[in-house]
């Protein structure tokens, strides 16, 4: 059985292949060869979070203002983790950021491929004494 995707989908899904290769060319011309609505790749691309990706793939007008957004959020985001960050060092507590810029950073080397719209982190369980307004 072979499963029939939207050119749009296959178009996102072709830009958010990594590293840039002539595979991933190939594929983003593939995708883009036939009946394709685009403000409906827009959307997709965007539901999925990989303007950043897109933009990389295609470098077009269109998608160059959101990323140019996307860098912006991104940054915003980074300063505010080193702002959480400094302030868990400065309370002795292990912290531990996940996803969003922090795997833009490591994995892409660049806030610009893909987004997020909070920052997680991780922090360990440290087990308390009760205090009087929590005991039962």
């Amino acid at each position: 059985m072979t499963l029939s995707l939207p050119p749009e989908f296959r178009l996102a899904a072709a830009c958010a292949m990594w590293p840039p290769s002539d595979r991933r060319t190939e594929a983003i011309s593939a995708a883009i060869a036939g009946p394709f609505d685009w403000s409906r790749f827009l959307r997709v691309a965007a539901r999925h979070r990989v303007i950043g990706l897109v933009h990389d793939g295609l470098t077009r007008r269109e998608t160059g203002r959101q990323a140019t957004a996307l860098v912006r959020e991104n940054l915003v985001m980074a300063s505010e983790a080193l702002r959480l960050q400094s302030l868990f060092n400065e309370a002795n507590l292990p912290v531990i950021f996940l996803k969003g810029t922090s795997l833009a950073s490591l994995a892409f080397g660049n806030l610009a491929l893909c987004g997020s719209q909070d920052i997680d982190l991780l922090v360990p369980y440290e087990t308390r004494k009760p205090t009087p307004s929590t005991a039962a």
